[in-house]
């Protein structure tokens, strides 16, 4: 089914990389063992506050695009609207997978999307 694409709309292009689900909110405290790779670096310092990322699943070569590229459809299921190369629109159903948070990449896999096609997402 071709649609149009508002102008408000860009497109992004579907890579192929690692994506890792992690959690960069919240707080805990856990007991964790750093060292330095340059202790003269530090100079003083007895102690520092630290950021930590802690991953709770990956997957490589994974076909990931932009979190906003995905629409929601009724049932719990995902469509991205894909842009072929002759400047079509087509809705194409996806499942995702893995969320990476920091990047604002998903994983998708749907069989009627390749590395270096493009979706739609939203302008910033």
């Amino acid at each position: 089914m071709a649609t149009s694409t508002p102008t408000t709309n860009e497109m992004a292009m579907i890579e192929a990389r690692g994506v890792r689900k992690r959690y960069l909110t919240g707080t805990a405290t856990i007991t964790v063992l750093a060292s330095l790779t340059d202790p003269q670096a530090a100079g003083g310092l007895d102690q520092a506050p630290v950021t930590v990322e802690i991953t709770t699943g990956s997957a490589s070569n994974a076909l990931v695009v932009p979190v906003t590229a995905l629409l929601a459809q009724p049932g719990g299921k995902y469509e991205v609207e894909q842009v072929t190369a002759g400047g079509h629109h087509h809705l194409v159903p996806v499942t995702p997978g893995i969320f990476d948070d920091a990047s604002g990449l998903v994983q998708v896999t749907g069989t009627s999307l390749a590395v270096g096609d493009h979706v739609v997402v939203p302008a910033p």
